[in-house]
């Protein structure tokens, strides 16, 4: 099975991501596991806007499930839904 270029576009993100946080820090969470399946979804004919770009979010926007700290080291909440931002960067075909 060939892997879409949703998924190696996203799969190399993450790989960028995870090499560079130990010196950056410039992230709260890295979704691998959720990222890779939601690009898996997303075949090479999809022609929405966004199909397949990766997305990294601030986190004091909301996203469904996953730890928002505001920026803060007391602050934690997960959110029971995502901000419409969220959901229109996804329905575009953006990957979080």
């Amino acid at each position: 099975m060939n892997e879409s270029r949703a998924l190696l576009r996203v799969d190399d993100a993450l790989e960028k991501a995870e090499t560079t946080q130990p010196q950056l820090n410039a992230f709260t969470e890295i979704d691998r596991d959720g990222a890779l399946a939601r690009a898996a979804l997303i075949d090479d004919g999809d022609t929405r806007p966004l199909a397949g770009v990766p997305i990294a979010l601030k986190d004091l926007i909301d996203h469904e499930g996953h730890v928002n700290t505001c920026g803060s080291a007391f602050y934690r909440e997960v959110p029971q839904s995502s901000a419409p931002c969220v959901a229109a960067l996804e329905a575009a075909g953006g990957v979080i």
